[in-house]
């Protein structure tokens, strides 16, 4: 509140320069958006996809350009929101066809799941003894499937550098308490590397990258034999997804 007798012309001064203050910093946020809408279109135009995290990355770095100090200017996730809303900018989906589930998927899900409790319940299985393991691609390029992108355009293109074909597999496994087993990784190749690998991973070789019987084996010893308990011989359940070697 003004003190009494404080002259009107101080007020009207202090009133102008918020004004002005106040002003130079929307005109500030709208040369952020801009920059950041060149920066989207520049990349999107090229087939780079782009993030919501991208976006507050890059404002973050313009509003350094402009001196905006960061108790000013945080490029948070409410900002991000809006600012792609005033721009027309949403996350779409790359065109290309989708994986369906089988139209039965829950039924067979729910009965499955069923029949692992009850298996559990006949036998008393601890919970570090309970195991799921999968094998899985994982691509030396996997381009995303959701990007910024324009709102209106039936085409959204991601590039990508040519190697979405190029893969290794990787055996994962953990168990029911929560605890993980060491990661098994097949490359492609005839040989194992002479190079040491990272620890904690364990590393084999075959011609086409696959789990085959052999390796399925060599898991079984390696990994699964050697999770707490397993040397006891201890009552266990594992869960392998459908395996055929070709």
């Amino acid at each position: 509140m003004l003190e009494d007798g404080e002259p009107k012309k101080t007020v009207l001064r202090m009133q102008i320069v918020r004004e002005k203050l106040i002003a130079v910093r929307k005109a500030a946020f709208q040369e952020i958006d801009k920059r950041v809408c060149e920066y989207v279109t520049e990349k999107r135009n090229d087939g780079m996809p782009i993030t919501r995290a991208v976006i507050q990355l890059k404002a973050l770095e313009i509003a350094k350009d402009l001196n905006i100090p960061p108790t000013e200017f945080k490029a948070s996730f409410g900002w991000c929101r809006r600012m792609m809303r005033r721009n027309g900018l949403s996350l779409r989906r790359r065109t290309s066809l989708a994986q369906r589930l089988p139209s039965d998927f829950r039924e067979k899900l729910l009965s499955y799941q069923r029949y692992v409790i009850k298996l559990r319940k006949k036998h008393s299985y601890p919970l570090d003894q309970m195991g799921n393991a999968d094998q899985t691609p994982v691509f030396f390029d996997m381009p995303t499937s959701v990007t910024v992108h324009k709102k209106g355009d039936k085409s959204v293109i991601v590039r990508s550098t040519g190697n979405e074909k190029s893969r290794v597999t990787l055996m994962l496994a953990c168990l029911a308490d929560g605890t993980k087993l060491p990661p098994y990784l097949i490359l492609k190749r005839k040989t194992v590397p002479k190079e040491a690998m990272p620890a904690g991973i364990i590393v084999r070789a075959q011609a086409k990258g696959w789990m085959e019987t052999e390796l399925v084996v060599d898991w079984l010893k390696v990994v699964w034999g050697r999770r707490r308990g397993g040397l006891r011989k201890r009552r266990n359940m594992l869960v392998l997804d459908a395996f055929v070697d070709t």
